[in-house]
């Protein structure tokens, strides 16, 4: 007969699992949500979901005071200007077509900016209006939401 699992090896058992599903495929699982401090054990399961990956998977991090248009996307205002047309730069979201988009801090997100995220996710399909230009893009992801709020934070 085998001992059982201290709850620290069955937490960290269950978190490798959650890791293999969403690299196996994030698009089908949506994500996850990672409540857990900066730190080495953090990091170490990061590092796991990463070896799971496809090395070509995109894995875009969200930086928590992203700009509306690096996360949507919008005028590429020097592109634009050479070209004599407006040029749509892609964002964040559209860049991780087929791979992760991993959000630090994802509890202080923007609500626009969360909000944006859930829609794309529900719909697979961008739809945003910058600068009087419509963004429209078929993209599909998953999120690593890294929530590193306390116990007693709502």
């Amino acid at each position: 007969m085998t001992s059982p699992a201290s709850p620290g090896q069955s937490a960290w058992a269950d978190a490798c699992l959650a890791a293999a599903l969403v690299a196996l495929s994030p698009l089908v699982s949506g994500g996850v949500v990672v409540s857990a401090q900066a730190g080495p054990v953090r990091d170490r399961w990061m590092r796991y979901l990463r070896s799971l990956c496809p090395a070509d998977m995109p894995m875009r991090r969200l930086p928590l005071n992203a700009a509306p248009q690096r996360v949507l996307g919008g005028l590429d205002l020097t592109a634009t200007l050479n070209a004599g047309h407006p040029v749509m730069q892609r964002g964040i979201l559209c860049e991780a077509d087929g791979g992760l988009v991993i959000a630090a801090m994802a509890e202080r997100l923007e609500p626009v900016i969360a909000a944006q995220i859930a829609g794309t996710l529900e719909t697979r399909q961008l739809v945003a209006e910058r600068e009087g230009l419509q963004i429209r893009a078929i993209t599909r992801f998953g999120v690593v939401a890294l929530d590193e709020s306390l116990k007693d934070e709502p």
